[in-house]
């Protein structure tokens, strides 16, 4: 229906004057997960001794034998002399608890999540109007079938000292066309039909991968029997790629057409595979973790270093907690990729407080600590790079920043 008002005109945007139709439709769309422990080898962690339970004794246990007011009086009762009168020393006890030593744990766990997808295209660039609509003009018929998966080995001390797992994960993706008509009115109309066809094609073929990696995590807690320092722990983490498909890209879309239709009907892939460098190393840390139980409150510090094959970097970061304090505070120095010079990170500073039922208080600074020996930038008035403070007063609904 031809639209006889301009665009400036609201009665242009008249819903009444279009009609709406889907331009694709999901045929199916199918996924699972599976997920399951094939092997578990050693005892699990024991638990803590349970402390002996208090009984707490009867009040009325002793005051006599109690009688209705309603009863007739009988002649009282001979009394019998109780054994418990007796003066019986009490029983000495002495509990002595042997350091466990514990014993090593091993698992394996795995995950798979398969997913299937078929969607239709219409081919609606020709329906003008809603008497065009026809079911059965298809552009295509896209299939895609994917999924990721997870191995898992662990181990494990069952008290805490070490624990470690490596694990195997991969996921892809191939899409293919099950049906493209060539008759489209989206091919018909282009410049080039051969050409854009050729390039469709060529495209879900370059969104076809899959991809694995590996990953591996240690963590050992040498003072693991001590109440205070127990959860000190020093960590070591590592991941990177293992194997990956990798498009090869043949020609440009602007070549023959001739040679675009070979390659789409047979495109090709390589095979990436891992390498000790800092584009295939996504993670290689080593943590140092102190951590102190002081007054029912872990006060922490920990550091942290990039190793190689990634660009060196330390980080430190810590966070004391008092009463109704809460301190944190964090700073790093990183060696950037092509440069000799060490470059300072900016300084991060927050005091929290807590008031219970009544609300907080937070504070929080980040300094840029970079050329203090400056004489423009040293001075702390140009060193501050924000301030940021917030009241929430939750008990009366009173927020603040």
């Amino acid at each position: 229906m031809p639209n006889k008002y301009t665009s400036n005109d609201i009665k242009y945007y008249s819903p009444s004057r279009y009609f709406f139709a889907p331009d694709t439709a999901t045929l199916y769309q199918i996924s699972a997960s599976i997920s399951g422990v094939p092997l578990n080898i050693g005892t699990a962690s024991r638990p803590a001794a349970k402390k002996d339970t208090v009984e707490i004794e009867d009040p009325l246990k002793g005051i006599g034998i109690p009688r209705s007011p309603f009863e007739a009086k009988t002649s009282e009762e001979v009394r019998k002399r109780d054994s418990s009168d007796k003066l019986v020393p009490p029983p000495l006890n002495q509990r002595f608890d042997l350091p466990r030593f514990g014993s090593a744990n091993f698992s394996i766990d795995y995950r798979m999540s398969p997913q299937s997808t078929t969607t239709l295209r219409f081919d609606s660039s020709k329906w003008k109007e809603y008497a065009d609509i026809n079911w059965g003009d298809i552009s295509n018929i896209m299939s895609n079938i994917g999924g990721d998966t997870v191995a898992n080995f662990n181990v494990s001390h069952s008290e805490g000292l070490y624990s470690g797992s490596f694990n195997v994960s991969g996921n892809g993706t191939w899409r293919q066309y099950s049906y493209l008509n060539e008759n489209a009115e989206e091919y018909t109309k282009a410049s080039d039909p051969r050409r854009k066809i050729a390039n469709d094609k060529l495209q879900e073929a370059r969104l076809s991968f899959f991809s694995t990696s590996y990953g591996t995590a240690l963590s050992v807690k040498p003072l693991y029997h001590d109440a205070i320092f127990g959860q000190s722990s020093l960590s070591y983490t590592l991941k990177g790629l293992a194997v990956r498909s990798k498009f090869i890209e043949k020609y440009a879309s602007t070549d023959a057409v001739n040679l675009l239709e070979s390659w789409a009907e047979n495109p090709e892939w390589e095979l990436e595979w891992g390498a000790w460098d800092r584009d295939k190393i996504n993670a290689h840390t080593l943590t140092a973790n102190l951590s102190a139980l002081v007054m029912d409150k872990y006060q922490t510090f920990s550091m942290s270093a990039e190793l190689p094959p990634r660009d060196p970097k330390l980080n430190w970061n810590t966070a004391l907690r008092f009463w109704i304090t809460d301190t944190s505070a964090s700073w790093g120095i990183q060696l950037p990729e092509n440069q000799e010079k060490w470059k300072l990170d900016s300084f991060n500073f927050t005091e929290r407080l807590y008031f219970g039922e009544y609300g907080n208080f937070s504070f929080n600074m980040v300094m840029d600590t970079e050329g203090w020996d400056s004489p423009e930038t040293g001075k702390m008035e140009k060193r501050v790079n924000s301030i940021t403070t917030s009241v929430n007063l939750t008990k009366w609904g009173i927020s603040a920043a």
